[in-house]
């Protein structure tokens, strides 16, 4: 006999299947019964019985014998219940087939021993593992049957050795026999797991998340994973993804890595602060979310170009803004901005003509943005950079897609239209700057940093004199002063156009360009609104400081580059104690090597470290994906056993008479040996020590300061007897008395109903408006006479 557990997780097949999940094996069909009094004793089943479980479950199952290769035996090794089982087997199989040796038996008892009431899930679980295997295992030290078994004549045999599980009608199938005491009988028949076509990849790199609730163990959890994927080079990445995304609970110790293979998975999970590894503690309640909409100047050709290629939601989004605009443009934008290499320069100059980048890099942002969407990340506040704050009033429907893509088509086809200017990016405040007539502060993008706009000659001009002062300052690649009067001449017609648009409130807030606090309903309708943000300077640095007032936001740069993000980020930099935002970007700058997947995905795992719910089935819902088994929580484990005294122990004290007394005595000497004495072997009264007791007095207890007593007293007389000695003691005491409700009986004496929770509280509300609040209870209503004598 042995002592164990076993486990096994149940579900439908069809939810099993559904959900993606790894299938061990499939149970066909299941069934118990009691053989009464047929048995042959309490301890030894009936032969009948055994045959019309096996018989009935093979029913259930819908499957004959002729299709059962191998069975689980109950197998103890006995004279008497080997042969019974065998008999039972051999009969319930007979109703189906006549064919002699076909069927393997054998017992995992010669692994592990009786498991007693584990014994039948323990053979479970090993059938199912040999069905994964497709191997039958062998019943160990067999050398000869037991000669009450006519094996020859029956349809099994003992399986002696390991071999392959080659079935020779369908999927192998198994019966496992479990036999209790008192003559309960259970079969269950089990099939191999469905074999599922190995799905090719569908994306090239994969997200890998780990949590722990400490940094150790997330560190172990970590090595864990990266050597299980060492040591198992056929699993999918896919299929770990998933699984660490969907398969475990999430803690707030977090870490991810995007691999593109096995390999590189490893790596990264081994390279802990190497980037793309990302590791953190997630907030305790989910942080809020900020969008980032960059603005003109940020575009390049070949952006998104990798994710448009790989992503369908990204894909769809933005095929459905090139198809809108392909009226307002007269040609589609996935020319330009995923030309060939070869027409590169040519698709670099359109591009970055005002008409077409404008409606480009909302098309880019508002794609971006319906996929963070998609995934569970929605915004509770957005600012946009001139051009971006068009997709903040988008997704806050201030205007619908069709009119924000036509509206941004027309502002950028008039901007184009205006006198040639420059602008000059400076890195000081514009207070400090003193500006001629032909130059206008385009944006405050920082505390110290601006945009200066004008004509070209004012730009030069002011270029040079900052350059012989040593303020650093760089042209941007424009070809229009944006935000200068240069704009003027097409205010008008931009507010005749604004005027055929229904303007809506914003349903989501966001930050305004034009006063660097939040938009309010009467500017995003007014017309006037959107022709002074064209016009006049964007203060972006105000929003920022507006938006860090929020604690713990994430914010979401929803665009290419990094440029919003770095400016938000010098508003802490040098500051005493300010804690540094959480700041992400979607897509890579300009040159950058890493590909959009990884950096979207690398995105999307910061966010998630950082405590954002994600909605990871959107992330495989075009995936063909399942749960593998993956390593299981390293749990940190503690030692709390407390452990032996080792203290040296005081021999036995010899009396006069030869006896032995054993007592306490706090003086006694202890009279060990030391370690490296040698005792002499003729000395016998050193050979055995234990601890000594003497007896000692009574510790004299001190009388107690006079204080309220509060004896809810028995009817046998203890309480009365407590209460007439703290009386004498000076002591004042409340009788409570069970009775059939709550009542002051006057003096210090209440009645209460014993358990009623509203009484406990009168009396103690009552005894509360007495300043009689007592020190010491006295609970006797258990007290019967009985226990009082004792």
């Amino acid at each position: 006999f042995a002592s164990g557990v076993g486990l096994v997780v149940l579900r439908r097949l069809e939810d099993a299947i559904k959900d993606r999940d790894t299938i061990h094996a499939v149970i066909l069909g299941t069934a118990i019964n009691n053989d009464g009094q047929r048995k042959v004793g309490y301890l030894a089943p009936s032969v009948a019985g055994q045959a019309e479980v096996i018989a009935e479950a093979l029913s259930i199952a819908g499957v004959s014998a002729d299709q059962i290769s191998y069975v689980e035996t109950h197998g103890t090794g006995t004279m008497v219940g080997d042969p019974l089982e065998i008999k039972g087997l051999t009969q319930a199989f007979r109703e189906q087939t006549q064919r002699n040796g076909f069927c393997a038996i054998a017992s995992l008892k010669t692994n592990v021993g009786h498991l007693d009431a584990a014994a039948g899930i323990a053979g479970l679980i090993k059938v199912a593992m040999a069905l994964k295997h497709r191997q039958l295992p062998a019943s160990l030290h067999f050398n000869c049957a037991n000669p009450q078994i006519d094996f020859e004549n029956s349809p099994f045999y003992v399986n002696r050795e390991l071999a392959d599980w080659t079935p020779t009608d369908g999927p192998r199938r198994a019966g496992v026999t479990s036999l209790g005491i008192g003559g309960t009988n259970a079969h269950v028949i089990v099939e191999e797991a469905p074999i599922a076509a190995r799905p090719k990849e569908s994306r090239s790199l994969h997200l890998l998340t780990l949590s722990a609730r400490s940094e150790p163990a997330l560190d172990e959890a970590a090595a864990r994973l990266a050597q299980h994927l060492r040591d198992n080079p056929e699993l999918r990445l896919a299929d770990v993804a998933f699984t660490c995304q969907l398969g475990r609970r999430e803690f707030p110790c977090r870490r991810i890595a995007v691999a593109s293979d096995l390999q590189e998975a490893v790596t990264r999970l081994a390279a802990r602060e190497t980037r793309p590894n990302f590791s953190g503690t997630a907030a305790t309640d989910a942080p809020s979310v900020v969008f980032l909409f960059p603005g003109q100047g940020s575009q390049y050709v070949g952006m998104a170009a990798e994710l448009h290629a790989n992503d369908r939601i990204f894909r769809d989004q933005l095929d459905r803004c090139a198809e809108l605009l392909r009226a307002h443009l007269g040609s589609d934008l996935r020319d330009i901005l995923f030309a060939r290499s070869e027409c590169l320069e040519s698709a670099t100059q359109t591009l970055n003509r005002t008409s077409i980048t404008q409606p480009t890099l909302f098309a880019i942002e508002y794609a971006l943005a319906q996929w963070w969407l998609a995934l569970g990340v929605r915004p509770q506040a957005m600012v946009g950079h001139s051009i971006g704050e068009y997709v903040a009033a988008c997704l806050a429907g201030v205007m619908t897609l069709e009119d924000a893509l036509a509206l941004v088509t027309v502002r950028g086809r008039l901007m184009e239209q205006c006198a040639p200017g420059a602008m000059l990016a400076v890195g000081a405040a514009a207070q400090r700057l003193s500006l001629g007539a032909d130059c206008s502060i385009a944006a405050v993008n920082s505390p110290e940093q601006c945009v200066v706009t004008g004509s070209t000659v004012a730009i030069e001009a002011l270029q040079r004199q900052l350059g012989e002062t040593g303020v650093a300052c760089h042209r941007l690649p424009t070809t229009h002063a944006f935000h200068s009067a240069l704009m003027d001449p097409i205010l008008e017609p931009f507010r005749d156009h604004l005027k055929k648009v229904a303007l809506r409130p914003p349903q989501l807030p966001y930050l305004s360009n034009l006063t660097g606090t939040w938009v309010t309903a009467a500017q995003a309708t007014d017309p006037d609104y959107w022709v002074a943000h064209l016009r006049n300077t964007v203060r972006f640095s105000d929003a920022a400081a507006e938006l860090l007032k929020q604690p713990s936001a994430v914010l979401i740069e929803v665009g290419p580059g990094q440029t919003l993000g770095s400016l938000v980020r010098q508003h802490v930099s040098g500051k005493d104690g300010a804690k540094r935002p959480v700041i992400v970007s979607s897509l890579g700058r300009r040159g950058e090597s890493e590909i959009d997947s990884a950096h979207l995905l690398s995105a999307l795992g910061q966010v998630w470290v950082a405590g954002q719910p994600i909605d990871w089935s959107v992330l495989h819902a075009d995936e063909s994906v399942q749960r593998v088994s993956l390593p299981t929580y390293p749990f940190q484990r503690q030692r709390f056993w407390i452990e032996p005294d080792e203290t040296p122990q005081s021999p036995a004290t010899p009396t006069k008479s030869g006896a032995t007394t054993f007592g306490a005595s706090a003086s006694a000497k202890s009279t060990a040996v030391p370690a490296d004495e040698v005792i002499d072997p003729n000395d016998v009264d050193r050979w055995f020590y234990q601890r000594a007791w003497r007896s000692a007095p009574r510790p004299v207890s001190q009388p107690l300061a006079p204080t309220c007593w509060l004896i809810l007293k028995d009817p046998a007389g203890l309480g009365e007897q407590i209460h007439l000695r703290a009386r004498a003691a000076g002591h004042q005491v409340v009788q409570v008395l069970p009775g059939e409700f709550f009542k002051h009986c006057g003096g210090d004496c209440y009645t209460l109903r014993p358990g009623v929770r509203e009484d406990y509280d009168a009396l103690l509300a009552d005894l509360a408006k007495r300043e009689l609040l007592p020190r010491k209870i006295v609970h006797l209503w258990s007290v019967n006479r009985e226990g009082a004598q004792t």
